[in-house]
């Protein structure tokens, strides 16, 4: 008798949890160095602090979080908050004892003084409500590109062949092409990838007669789903990264 009623006592608590809209502290974000362009050089931290709908948690949906690719300002723009995230005002973001400023409504951002290439950062995060992140993360180190602003013929290339030296304590490297369609406009988007190799060659096939953009970035953690995890925050979800971003390279194809 006393096991139908623990059995009974299981499937009840079984079917409570399933009516349940259970939340928890997510935390998604990236300190980064960029190497200098224009306003954007230095150390800089962006996170976005919420609470999750676990029932309706999907990290690939999650913010990502990278720099602007203009070199005329240093502002970070609103990131887009997915529907099961709710934004937590008033949080407190530490990356080593520097203090980030909420810029939006649970975005907190801001430049960091005396961080360098393969520096340990710590990572505080602590909610009106008591909740808290922590997380130690090291910043890639600084690595060398083999091309350079320069331009080819579009009809005698196949592919444009990248590759860059070992970046110390990165776990990956992201890739990054922007279509540079006129003076003045913003670039425009066009692959995003990362790899684990040095090398990445962008097809032709991807490419037309233009100017393009060429963004690549050493990486210690999780920026996205697709990267291995090398350093997490501890108590919450989430994702977090180091970068190490080169400066753009500006490809013509005539």
């Amino acid at each position: 008798m006393k096991k139908l009623f623990m059995i009974a006592g299981v499937l009840l608590l079984v079917l409570s949890c399933q009516e349940l809209n259970v939340t928890t502290l997510t935390i998604d974000g990236a300190v980064f160095y960029q190497e200098t362009t224009g306003k954007l050089s230095g150390a800089y931290g962006v996170f976005v602090v919420a609470k999750a709908n676990i029932d309706a948690y999907d990290r690939n949906a999650l913010p990502e979080v990278a720099p602007p690719v203009s070199d005329t300002t240093s502002t970070f723009p609103r990131l887009d908050i997915p529907s099961f995230l709710t934004p937590l005002n008033n949080a407190t973001v530490k990356v080593n004892d520097e203090i980030l400023s909420e810029a939006y409504d649970g975005q907190y951002q801001g430049s960091l003084n005396n961080i360098t290439p393969q520096d340990t950062v710590d990572i505080l995060v602590a909610t009106q409500e008591g909740d808290t992140g922590k997380a130690t993360m090291i910043i890639p180190g600084n690595f060398s590109l083999n091309i350079h602003d320069t331009a080819f013929v579009y009809d005698s290339i196949s592919s444009l062949d990248l590759s860059w030296t070992h970046s110390e304590n990165a776990s990956s490297y992201l890739v990054i092409v922007y279509r540079v369609d006129s003076a003045g406009q913003s670039p425009s988007l066009i692959m995003k990838e990362t790899t684990q190799d040095t090398t990445y060659s962008i097809s032709k096939d991807n490419l037309e007669k233009g100017q393009y953009l060429i963004q690549v970035a050493s990486v210690y953690g999780r920026l996205n789903a697709s990267m291995p995890q090398s350093g997490a925050m501890i108590g919450v979800l989430g994702q977090v990264a180091t970068l190490f971003i080169k400066k753009p390279v500006l490809i013509t194809l005539n």
